[in-house]
């Protein structure tokens, strides 16, 4: 059964594109009182307002409370386990860098529902691997058949060796065979699915939304930029 009474919404790799996350959101306009939000990890770094990223989506866990779902992502769990800002492109005091690290760390691996399991990046059935969940991507490069229930993730917005952004969300089925996710498509059982759409790479940033009635939406804006 799907939560509540409304729509989940995913979204994934924000990479500091504030601009962008704040007109999706306006765009899809997710309800507190019904739908589900859930934040597929790496909402920092490569862009160009991380901190405006976070601030937001402190704000929005004010009003969703238990109805939004962050997730760790790679460059979160990389700035709690190094200690060090990488490519987080932000000169933050001390004291606010504490805090990112502080919030970062007590982020969640994985969220699953009776449908589907939410990731940042992979999953093989252990809720426990860190380096599946939040690295791997060996499922959409074709190096690895998944057959277990469907899985939701972001981290990957190149297909196999392509350096070319995905221009719409994949599916890998258990078989390895590789679909356009599409408006109106029935939510796979099995399967794993893939929704970053390269933002930060001047592409898309892409809300997956699964219906009461178990069909895929899919909303997106462009880069827009500073």
């Amino acid at each position: 059964m799907m939560n509540g009474s409304g729509r989940i919404i995913a979204i994934a790799d924000i990479h500091g594109c504030s601009r962008e996350f704040k007109a999706l959101l306006q765009q899809i306009s997710p309800d507190p009182a019904n739908d589900t939000l859930i934040i597929l990890g790496d909402v920092i770094d490569r862009g160009y307002d991380s901190e405006g990223v976070i601030r937001e989506l402190i704000e929005l866990k004010d009003v969703f409370r238990q109805k939004m779902i962050w997730l760790a992502g790679n460059h979160e769990d990389d700035l709690v386990q190094r200690n060090a800002q990488k490519h987080f492109f932000i000169h933050p005091p001390r004291d606010a860098l504490s805090t990112y690290i502080r919030l970062f760390s007590e982020l969640p691996l994985i969220y699953e529902t009776e449908e589907c399991v939410f990731v940042h990046a992979g999953f093989n059935g252990d809720p426990d691997d860190r380096q599946i969940i939040l690295r791997d991507r060996s499922v959409l490069n074709g190096e690895r058949i998944y057959q277990g229930k469907l899985y939701i993730s972001g981290h990957s917005p190149f297909h196999k060796h392509s350096f070319t952004p995905l221009a719409q969300p994949l599916y890998i089925d258990e078989t390895g065979q590789c679909h356009i996710v599409y408006d109106g498509m029935k939510l796979p059982e099995k399967g794993a699915i893939f929704i970053d759409t390269g933002c930060v790479y001047k592409n898309r940033l892409t809300a997956f939304i699964i219906a009461q009635d178990h069909t895929i939406q899919i909303s997106f804006v462009k880069f827009i930029g500073i």
